[in-house]
């Protein structure tokens, strides 16, 4: 969701994020919305493994793949985000 942060808010006028003032974000804001997002991974990861089989590989990697880009986002200052 961070990825298109700044589209959301400016060109869309809507945010994920309702409890974050995004004009003002900083690494804290930042921070809890990494922690929202981290949650919702772990939560993810639990109906992932009830999944049958068949849909458990492609909803597994799309997993994979989203929690590599959260570690990017991690890494990238807050202001560089928005």
């Amino acid at each position: 969701f961070l990825r298109d942060l700044k589209a959301d808010v400016e060109g869309l006028n809507r945010s994920y994020f309702p409890n974050i003032n995004m004009d003002a974000l900083d690494e804290n804001s930042k921070q809890e919305i990494i922690s929202d997002i981290e949650y919702d991974f772990e939560r993810g990861l639990h109906g992932i493994k009830k999944l049958p089989i068949e849909a458990k590989f492609g909803v597994f990697m799309a997993y994979r793949y989203y929690k590599q880009l959260l570690k990017k986002l991690q890494k990238t200052p807050a202001l560089q985000i928005k």
